[in-house]
């Protein structure tokens, strides 16, 4: 009766052929692994920021007065606190029809852009927010830096925005980069710009809709 001989280890040969084969699944499937991750980040940026427009829209007409989606950018310095908001990040306020900030809507806060996006470039045509005497002292409200910081999208109570063109908000990805840097765009490496989202918002009937490729 013949004995049959089971094989108990492998050879280096066949470990070095293995190891080298899952590094090239790895070195094939990191990258796009990666391209997916930063994809759903810009989604998500760009639906949370969707979602924010749509909510000072209907803020304003329910409460028949001018809300203003503030909208933090980045001029040179800016007040720290100021950081984490810009390039994507809002919060919603009550102000008139020329900009000036009465006190922000309760129980609104905060929101930053989904870590892994950012907008493309500084939204142009946006509102400048001014003072309101009343309101020197609130922390927040200093903390949106000087006045080329302190803008906004503003809705007025027919739901409409102040201004006579359309605005355009562009998504894209965005790494941070550790620079030690006082322009917090800087610090910011936008490694696939083709990879982005728009959303367009009418002035006149003030909604807001994904722009087509």
């Amino acid at each position: 009766m013949k004995t049959v001989k089971i094989k108990k280890s492998f050879t280096l040969i066949e470990m070095i052929a293995v190891v080298a084969i899952a590094g090239a699944l790895i070195a094939m499937f990191v990258p796009a692994f990666s391209r997916m991750m930063f994809g759903s980040k810009v989604d998500q940026a760009a639906s949370d920021f969707k979602l924010g427009l749509e909510m000072a829209q209907a803020q304003a007409v329910s409460s028949r007065k001018y809300v203003a989606m503030v909208i933090p950018q980045y001029y040179g310095k800016a007040d720290k606190r100021l950081q984490p908001y810009c390039d994507g990040g809002y919060r919603l306020a009550f102000v008139d029809k020329e900009g000036h900030f009465f006190g922000w809507v309760p129980g609104s806060s905060w929101r930053n852009a989904a870590d892994g996006a950012r907008f493309l470039q500084l939204v142009t045509n946006l509102k400048d927010l001014k003072l309101d005497s009343s309101v020197s002292e609130d922390e927040d409200w200093t903390s949106l830096g000087d006045d080329q910081n302190r803008k906004a999208v503003i809705f007025s109570p027919y739901g409409g925005v102040v201004g006579d063109r359309n605005l355009e908000f562009s998504f894209t990805e965005a790494a941070y980069s550790g620079e030690n840097t006082d322009d917090e765009r800087a610090k910011y490496d936008f490694p696939n710009e083709d990879n982005k989202v728009t959303l367009i918002l009418n002035f006149v009937t003030g909604r807001v809709k994904y722009k087509e490729d």
